[in-house]
């Protein structure tokens, strides 16, 4: 989690940084917005995290011990950081163009993929970002992977995973 907090952390920053104006900043209301931006993160990361944090935490100890179940694990791990960093990027690009974060005008992309599609492929580097984005994905699982094996490799009851379950559940 401390991944994506960073990781939105830095895109509020990035936005503030390039789109606010800059007679306008003052300090109380710049701690405002990161401090409400915590908060919010922390929420929406723990809805993000709820499948992982329920398969961890209900999956028996011995599908976990598998080899299948690690190569899964860790694969997952790289398209879930890919799509986290390509909604950064695209968070950045979609303020820069609507002044906004995602919001309604968002709803248009899913009613009209094609158009909007053949849009964005006009208009931005696709390709060079979608290998930026993959390379960001495989650093951020590379830094982590020692933390992953050791949760996956981890022996551990039903009842010892429970306060952690716990704990997480605590930011919803």
């Amino acid at each position: 989690m401390l991944i994506l907090l960073l990781g939105e952390f830095l895109v509020r920053l990035t936005l503030l940084l390039s789109f606010a104006p800059k007679n306008m900043l003052k300090l109380s209301v710049i701690a405002k917005v990161f401090i409400t931006g915590l908060r919010m993160d922390l929420a929406a990361n723990s809805w993000i995290l709820l499948p992982l944090i329920l398969w961890l935490l209900l999956a028996p100890q011995i599908a976990v011990e598998k080899k299948w179940h690690h190569r899964l694990f860790m694969s997952l791990s790289s398209v879930f950081f890919f799509v986290i960093v390509f909604n950064w990027f695209a968070e950045y690009f979609f303020f820069e163009e609507f002044h906004s974060r995602f919001n309604t005008v968002a709803v248009d992309y899913v009613l009209y993929p094609y158009e909007v599609f053949v849009n964005v492929w006009e208009s931005y580097p696709v390709i060079p970002a979608v290998l930026f984005c993959g390379f960001l994905a495989f650093l951020c699982t590379f830094m982590i992977r020692k933390s992953l094996n050791r949760t996956i490799t981890a022996q551990s009851t039903f009842g010892s995973r429970l306060p952690v379950f716990a704990v997480l559940i605590a930011f919803f």
